[in-house]
């Protein structure tokens, strides 16, 4: 643009030259040299000017534990709420976001701000935050002592927590027994674990999987060698003899009749299904 300037003043100064005196030749030299380097620092100005930084949104680290209430870590994939509280007695939430969270021997890690952004607006110091189980009741609330994923150690108003303070930890509902990071029961383990560590019905089965179960009931069976006879009924003396259910069958009883002796004997077999 400045070079056009210079281009447009120079040709009317040659135009003109002819027919002025020395001094107003001068003067319109001056006055065109005057107007390019105005318009070449305006020009200047525009492209000099910084592109404003794009204010880079907050992601944030967030590790916690869960328990049973019998104080054992929980393993399995629960949909938990994660909310972001000014005070620790607020009950209104500057930020909340849920989704499902594998939990494994109790420990989970989660990225708050990864998909629902956390407003630049809120600050993260001295913040606390709540998590709960996605409609039901808070399970634990703390101070939020996290790192910014996004922030710079050389950056001194960076918003990242350096000490942690005191925390009292939860409450049981059921009595006060300390829990640390939160606590889920059985109904919420069973409706929500989807593979659990520890499953409940698993321990009480000798501790077999699903799998293992399986193999168990599906697998044939046989009859041992080893038999068992009972007492005698009837008086002593007569033939021997020896009755036998049919193959696949086994005695599930016996009946008979009798006076002074025994006058007759019935086995009953049931079948193997």
């Amino acid at each position: 643009m400045g070079r056009m300037a210079a281009i447009s003043f120079s040709s009317v100064v040659r135009k003109k030259m002819g027919g002025l005196s020395l001094k107003q030749t001068i003067w319109h030299v001056t006055m065109a040299t005057a107007v390019v380097v105005w318009l070449c620092a305006i020009v200047g100005t525009v492209t000099a000017a910084p592109a404003k930084k794009a204010a880079a949104s907050k992601v944030v680290s967030y590790a916690g534990t869960l328990h049973d209430h019998n104080g054992s870590p929980v393993g399995g994939i629960y949909p938990l709420t994660f909310s972001i509280f000014s005070e620790q007695a607020d009950s209104k939430a500057k930020w909340s976001d849920s989704f499902w969270v594998s939990v494994d021997n109790g420990r989970y890690t989660v990225e708050l701000g990864r998909n629902k952004k956390i407003p630049s607006s809120l600050s993260l110091a001295n913040s606390y935050v709540g998590v709960s189980l996605s409609g039901g009741a808070e399970l634990v609330r703390e101070r939020l002592v996290v790192e910014d994923a996004n922030a710079d150690s050389s950056d001194p108003t960076s918003e990242t927590p350096s000490a942690r303070q005191p925390v009292h930890p939860s409450q049981s509902p059921h009595g006060n027994v300390p829990i640390r990071g939160g606590n889920v029961d059985y109904a919420e383990k069973a409706g929500f674990a989807y593979e659990a560590e520890h499953a409940t019905n698993a321990d009480k089965i000798a501790n077999m999987d699903v799998e293992q179960l399986k193999s168990q009931l599906t697998k044939p069976i046989k009859l041992g060698t080893k038999t068992t006879v009972t007492g005698q009924a009837g008086g002593k003396g007569g033939y021997e003899f020896e009755e036998l259910c049919p193959k696949g069958y086994v005695v599930t009883g016996m009946k008979g009749a009798a006076g002074i002796y025994l006058d007759s004997i019935q086995l009953v077999c049931s079948p193997l299904e």
